[in-house]
């Protein structure tokens, strides 16, 4: 399988603290048929001379010293200059598992598709990360799947306006002949919110097959806490950005005979994308627009007045209230939950909940009990305060 070439192309810009375990990780794929190529993107650090550094020590990598010019254009300068038949790319802060690309080649090769989409694990700490994966299920998708399967919900779900096939590039294989015309048409375009977006769904209209792994072998690293506002969100021109990026990607699927499904899912995507750029605005006023804007349909609310934005909780319950109060809390990134714990812990595996003697074990500010029944709570409090736990941190 090894005689089908993958160029890997790193867009680099000022990451010298990470750089070296982001190109190590791709040097020890154990599939090693591989085209490196690293873009150093007019960084000032020393990432240029770490770039060469490898380079000089693995003849499979190669180095593009640029002018800044943004990651779209770095992207397809790599895609340019590639020489595979398959592309794929990793942020040059973030780093992979090293059978990624031995197992997603097999898909590509195996059942010939034209791409193939893999999970992902948003790395806050080696004890805070999340796993996320496409929600399709998983398996082979030809022509007529994905127009009947994935075109109704790929860009924004009828559920809860949000993606059903993550827009991520770095989880996914590519052939070049398809990508290179579509990365050609946007190289110029200055994106700062959707650059990934427009290219896989403009991808996903050129293409006959598809496969689907929920595996996550790619680690993508967030500086900040699960309970700090994104930096675009907190930029000034965020709206206009956001535009800008509508506009493009709007021009794209208008030119499809499944344009009228598509842009409504894209228009679905740019009003959910709008209400989350009040994010920046002080917490009291936030706070006040988001009970009236996203909880018309939510039963059980999260106890905002009683917990203060940015504190570290465990949340004790995983029925229906706990599971809420997660979903609402994560979604505005109101505090971080260091350990979610309840009796039946076993029932629960896909949420990774904890046993209750495991609060001993993690910091926090405050103990959420989420739990409708007033009865079940007061006798939770009681087996809490037993443990030591001092009562003004129970809510």
């Amino acid at each position: 399988m090894q005689e089908y070439s993958l160029s890997v192309i790193v867009p680099i810009y000022n990451v010298e603290k990470y750089l070296p375990e982001c190109i190590e990780s791709i040097q020890k794929q154990t599939y090693t048929n591989l085209e490196i190529i690293l873009i150093d993107d007019g960084s000032t650090d020393k990432s240029s001379i770490i770039c060469e550094h490898y380079a000089q020590k693995d003849n499979r990598i190669t180095v593009i010293h640029k002018n800044n010019e943004g990651v779209v254009k770095a992207r397809y300068d790599g895609l340019k200059n590639s020489s595979s038949s398959f592309v794929t790319f990793v942020d040059s802060d973030d780093w992979i598992s090293k059978d990624m690309y031995q197992n997603l080649m097999e898909h590509i090769i195996k059942d010939n598709v034209d791409l193939v989409s893999s999970g992902i694990t948003r790395w806050y700490s080696d004890s805070n990360y999340l796993i996320e994966h496409d929600r399709f299920d998983e398996g082979l998708y030809t022509d007529n799947d994905i127009k009947q399967q994935i075109f109704p919900s790929m860009i924004a779900s009828s559920k809860d306006n949000i993606w059903d096939l993550d827009p991520s590039l770095c989880i996914k294989i590519f052939k070049k002949d398809i990508l290179l015309p579509i990365m050609e048409c946007i190289k110029d375009s200055i994106f700062h919110y959707g650059d990934d977006s427009t290219v896989i769904y403009s991808y996903m209209l050129n293409i006959k097959t598809l496969y689907i792994t929920h595996k996550s072998y790619y680690f993508h690293r967030h500086y900040r806490n699960t309970n700090t506002i994104a930096p675009y969100f907190m930029d000034d021109n965020f709206y206009e950005k956001l535009y800008y990026f509508y506009c493009q990607l709007k021009n794209i699927l208008s030119q499809s005979e499944y344009k009228n499904i598509l842009v409504k899912q894209l228009d679905f995507l740019y009003a959910r994308s709008a209400k989350l750029g009040i994010r920046k605005y002080k917490q009291s006023d936030f706070q006040a627009w988001y009970a009236l804007n996203f909880t018309n349909d939510i039963k059980y609310i999260f106890p905002f007045d009683k917990v203060q934005s940015g504190s570290k909780i465990i949340l004790y319950g995983a029925g229906m209230v706990g599971t809420t109060y997660y979903k609402q809390i994560t979604k505005i990134s109101y505090c971080t939950v260091t350990c979610w714990v309840d009796k039946n812990y076993q029932e629960y595996k896909e949420l990774n909940i904890e046993p209750i003697e495991h609060i001993k074990n993690y910091e926090y500010d405050y103990i959420v009990i989420a739990n409708a029944n007033l009865t079940i709570y007061n006798q939770i409090k009681k087996d809490l305060i037993k443990m030591n736990i001092v009562d003004t941190n129970i809510i």
